[in-house]
């Protein structure tokens, strides 16, 4: 409405929070996580680096820099040094291969649908 001031940029207080009940899951997942790891020691083999922390949950980011030519950031370092060695090549190849795979459902679905034809659901 005109002269309605611009909320944008304001965070929502925590009760009104309008995460799905996915998110909220999720959110309880990684806090029970952090819980767990709060109890770890940083720089052990259970905890390597900070980056780590996600590693259970799948939730972190492999370090490029472990395997190769040693990671100069070790313990502070935001990426996982758990994850094996070649893990983020494998990751990175099965995002391509599904986003190719999507790509060719899209074009499937186009190559169906002749000019003219009408799209219904049924």
């Amino acid at each position: 409405p005109k002269g309605a001031p611009c909320l944008s940029g304001i965070a929502a207080p925590p009760g009104l929070a309008t995460a799905s009940p996915s998110e909220r899951l999720e959110d309880a997942a990684i806090q029970s996580l952090q819980a767990a790891m709060g109890k770890l020691e940083l720089g052990t083999s259970e905890l390597p680096s900070v980056g780590s922390v996600g590693h259970a949950l799948g939730r972190c980011k492999p370090c490029a820099f472990l395997y190769k030519d040693e990671c100069q950031a070790a313990v502070d370092c935001h990426f996982c040094h758990i994850c094996e060695d070649g893990e983020k090549k494998r990751r990175k190849r099965e995002h391509r291969a599904a986003k190719r795979a999507v790509v060719v459902a899209g074009m499937a679905t186009q190559a169906l649908l002749q000019p003219g034809d009408h799209y219904a659901p049924v």
